[in-house]
């Protein structure tokens, strides 16, 4: 009957279980459930509560929180002893929900308050012992779930997906306490929680626990950069003070990707989905806090002329300051550790822990600026490739002319992708119909052509001749490779040797492909 009344709650969803795959075990445990021996015969755990009578053979269940016996109640005898055997220890975990929160007292503040609690997270390996007994003996006991949810992860395993136990080699690199020591809590907590799947192992590599420790020190390290921005004298503005008229195309751009984030967070929250909240965040802050907008504020934190600097400076710390706050259940630390350093804009509180959580304000999305700024980022990333392959100096003014009847789409962010893409003002052309100039770099980004004229920017026939020559020494390697695999090395060498050749083979083909284009062009 206990089976029955727990199933009856999670078939309807009065307790959810996630992953939603993990409620058919349930259900087969509960279906096929046995009588449980809560006896064990061990030196520690909590004592059967039960005596026996040497006299008479009397058994005695005293009331609650009665620790002794020293009488027996029918013959009055005092030879009487405790059962020898301690319970199982699932059946005083069982109880765990309701009876750290003061029952069997249900006029407890703490009972009152938080229960039914929220979720229990656990491992699914004791979906049964642990959740299903709980759930029964709430039901029995309180008349309610213990709980309206239940997170199962994965057990942590090493980077070959093999179970991790004191008798391998190399343990000591899988101790928590020695990765905490070298890494920091953080990058451990990053890595569990980035690579949590419900439901599924996470493999442990150490590798990825430096990459975490990495991104750590990028956080730190743009921190200090936006601090170093800052001075005491400066007056900093709620962002909600600052009038719009005076934000750039990058702050608005900045304000409307960091309210679509928070949207975003919130939403994989609520799913359980940390992997892709991890995601989300680290894209934000590395991909387009850290390489966009931070290095976007020099063009006007460097201009002596611009007198308004006030205002990159109070989104700089809105942003940073919001971003911690959202990062701050998984790095707590250093989110904390860099939370008290910046200055704040807002009502203060003693710590990041008692800051309210970041909400989404609608008004700064802006979906066709983030549009903008995704073909303007796009565009400067594609002349700096141009400038590399064709070796032009990064800051070289270069000419550039787009074919597109939408003007307006590059008007907006004209001024950045000029400076950020060190491109001539003065032959900056934007028309419907273009037609392509003689010995020029082609863009094409989505159906907008744009062409880079390179006559007088390089030494057009010197520059066929470099690439002339890396193309037929990368096509000798190539060849030497395509033969080395039709040798038996292929089934004799070790798998990692013959895969990391075969990648090498895919690396010089797009190599070949580009340095034939680029002869193409200079034609």
């Amino acid at each position: 009957p206990l089976a029955k009344v727990a199933m009856e709650k999670v078939r309807p969803g009065e307790t959810k279980i996630i992953p939603l795959r993990e409620e058919q075990r349930f259900f087969q445990w509960m279906e096929n459930i046995h009588d449980w021996c809560i006896s064990r015969q061990l030196y520690w755990g909590h004592r059967i509560p039960v005596w026996y009578c040497d006299d008479c053979g009397e058994e005695i269940c005293p009331e609650p929180n009665v620790d002794n016996v020293f009488k027996c109640p029918k013959c009055k005898s005092t030879n009487v002893h405790q059962d020898p055997d301690v319970l199982d220890t699932w059946f005083s975990s069982s109880l765990w929900p309701f009876s750290t929160l003061g029952w069997p007292n249900i006029e407890d503040p703490d009972y009152l308050r938080f229960f039914p609690t929220d979720t229990r997270e656990t491992g699914y390996d004791i979906l049964f012992f642990w959740v299903a007994r709980e759930m029964m003996m709430s039901l029995e006991l309180t008349e309610q779930v213990p709980y309206r949810f239940v997170y199962l992860h994965g057990l942590i395993r090493d980077e070959k997906g093999k179970k991790i136990s004191k008798s391998m080699e190399n343990i000591d690199q899988y101790d928590p306490l020695n990765i905490i020591k070298e890494f920091g809590a953080d990058s451990l907590r990053y890595v569990l929680i980035s690579n949590s799947v419900p439901g599924l192992d996470t493999n442990l590599d150490p590798k990825n626990i430096d990459v975490a420790h990495k991104y750590c020190n990028k956080i730190w390290q743009a921190s200090r950069y936006v601090l170093s921005n800052i001075n005491s004298e400066d007056k900093l503005l709620n962002v909600e003070d600052i009038d719009r008229n005076k934000l750039k195309f990058p702050d608005r751009w900045i304000l409307s990707r960091l309210n679509s984030v928070i949207q975003q967070v919130q939403t994989h929250m609520d799913n359980y989905d940390y992997l892709q909240m991890t995601r989300e965040l680290k894209s934000f802050f590395w991909g387009e806090f850290c390489d966009w907008y931070l290095e976007m504020t020099k063009l006007f934190l460097y201009d002596e002329d611009y007198s308004e600097k006030y205002v990159q400076k109070s989104i700089l710390i809105h942003v940073l300051e919001t971003f911690y706050r959202l990062l701050h259940p998984v790095m707590p630390f250093i989110t904390e550790k860099l939370w008290q350093t910046i200055p704040k804009v807002t009502k203060n509180v003693p710590t990041i822990m008692y800051a309210k959580w970041p909400e989404v304000n609608e008004k700064y999305i802006e979906s066709k600026l983030e549009e903008s700024f995704l073909l303007m980022s796009d565009f400067v990333r594609e002349i700096r490739r141009v400038k590399h392959d064709f070796e032009i100096p990064l800051k070289r003014l270069v000419p550039l002319q787009i074919e597109t009847e939408n003007k307006e789409l590059f008007e907006i962010c004209k001024n950045e992708l000029v400076k950020m893409a060190f491109i001539n003002e003065e032959k900056f052309i934007i028309e419907p119909k273009i037609d392509a100039p003689p010995q020029s770099a082609r863009i094409v980004l989505g159906e907008i052509p744009a062409f880079i004229p390179l006559f007088g920017m390089i030494d057009i026939e010197k520059e066929k001749e470099r690439i002339s020559t890396s193309l037929e020494k990368v096509k000798e390697e190539k060849l030497k490779i395509e033969k080395k695999l039709k040798t038996p090395f292929s089934e004799r060498a070790p798998e990692e040797l013959v895969q990391r050749e075969r990648k090498r083979l895919e690396e010089l083909e797009i190599q070949i492909e580009q340095y034939e284009e680029q002869l193409k062009i200079l034609e």
